[in-house]
């Protein structure tokens, strides 16, 4: 083969590419298939992110959602009695989503022999203090204190930093969220409508490849693209847990901040004195059984096993005692962990959301609290507690992505996850 200065071009870039690849680990398998596609016609591809999002301030939570195609949210069921002015908004949705967690946690709260009926207690299985009013103002109290969620632009700036050169393929970055601006439907709409795409690549910023979360975008991409028009070929790269070197490298990352904040223990702790408390969302689904059949109108999911075979694997690579908590809906609760570990003689107690990548309200506010007993912002850092025990407990509101290894670490399984679901 002659060797022109276009060739010379490619094979440079196959070589850096493969580089990359190499550093990564990529199975030999993705290695040929990609490799083969970085000396073909080029392609233009969008390559969609897509995590869960929460409104930045409370004002955005409480104005009414709209669609490119003029439709609005879904109003929330009028058996929660949320104020007719509220219907659309985020607010309306999240505490429809938290209602009905919280109607599956006893099952049958009124006892009238009807399982989950969304409704507030007596007429319903959701508890009495769980009002709508009630929620929005613990909503509006926790804005305020912590002046705002800085979720969304860590997301955006991860987005923005990540750079997936691949020869041969344009690949344009989009970010999308699930529970706030900018909302899966509209980003679909401005890819399928504005541009022209060979295929969209959907990635999943996501644990659990079957939770509640994944199965309502898995559920709305295809209607949405069904709605827009103009877009043909549809791909997924997997969630997080999905893949085995996806699944190390988050690993990795929160095993790297567990270090980080034990390096801030006195030098002399000894091992045997440190507990480690290894923090889940909670979820109160099941996962169906293999085999068995769904009953209609009941929700299943899979982040449960999911969250657990992920601490699971936390736990051993840690030569300290760990043990998992969940931040809600689940027990053990945080505040059962770090009793257990005191009552266990633990002198150091590091709580870790792990399951968290980014700072979110979770970690600033609910984990916090119930770990040290206040809110914690975003540049604190690692904050103590000294406990009545005489046992200290050290957090961080920071995800696991928050660092600057951890930052790496997060950013390689999204580029992994790009060529992943540019293989499908």
């Amino acid at each position: 083969m002659k060797i022109t200065s276009n060739n010379k071009s490619q094979i440079y870039s196959l070589i850096v590419y493969l580089i990359f690849i190499i550093i990564f680990e990529i199975p030999i398998g993705v290695q040929i298939s990609l490799a083969e596609n970085t000396l073909s016609n080029k392609n233009k591809i969008a390559v969609l992110f897509i995590a869960h999002g929460e409104v930045a301030t409370i004002d955005e939570a409480m104005v009414s959602v709209r669609f490119w195609d003029g439709t609005t949210l879904q109003p929330s069921s009028n058996t929660l009695n949320i104020p007719h002015e509220m219907q659309g908004t985020f607010l309306s949705a999240y505490y429809e989503e938290i209602a009905t967690a919280f109607s599956y946690m006893k099952s049958d709260l009124n006892n009238n022999g009807i399982k989950h009926e969304l409704a507030l207690f007596p007429a319903g299985d959701v508890p009495p203090f769980f009002t709508f009013s009630n929620f929005k103002n613990m909503m509006e109290k926790e804005y305020k204190l912590l002046g705002g969620s800085p979720h969304n632009y860590i997301w955006q700036t991860h987005v923005d930093n990540l750079k997936l050169d691949m020869p041969s393929l344009i690949l344009d970055k989009y970010l999308a969220y699930l529970d706030a601006d900018p909302l899966i439907g509209n980003v679909i709409g401005k890819i399928c409508h504005d541009l022209q795409y060979e295929k969209i690549v959907v990635v999943p910023l996501f644990l659990a490849n079957d939770s509640t979360h994944m199965q309502e975008i898995k559920k709305s991409i295809p209607d949405w693209i069904k709605r827009a028009g103009n877009c043909n070929k549809l791909a997924w790269a997997p969630t997080f847990f999905d893949n085995p070197e996806l699944r190390k490298m988050h690993v990795s990352a929160v095993i790297e901040m567990i270090n980080q904040m034990h390096a801030q223990l006195p030098a002399n702790t000894k091992t045997e004195d440190i507990g480690v408390i290894s923090v889940m969302h909670g979820d109160p689904f099941e996962e169906l059984a293999i085999g068995a059949r769904a009953i209609p109108g009941e929700i299943y999911s899979n982040l449960h096993s999911i969250e657990m075979a992920f601490s699971n694997e936390i736990q051993a690579r840690l030569p300290f005692t760990t043990v998992l908590a969940y931040n809600e809906f689940r027990d053990p609760s945080i505040e059962t962990a770090i009793t257990n570990l005191e009552l266990q003689g633990k002198k150091h107690i590091i709580v870790v959301p792990g399951i968290f990548p980014t700072l979110a309200i979770h970690t600033m506010w609910d984990i916090a609290n119930k770990a040290i007993g206040r809110p914690v912002q975003a540049n604190e850092g690692v904050v103590t507690n000294l406990r009545p025990s005489g046992a200290r407990v050290w957090y961080t509101a920071r995800g696991y992505g928050d660092s600057v290894h951890g930052s790496e670490l997060l950013r390689a399984s999204m580029k992994y996850s790009v060529y992943l679901g540019l293989k499908n």
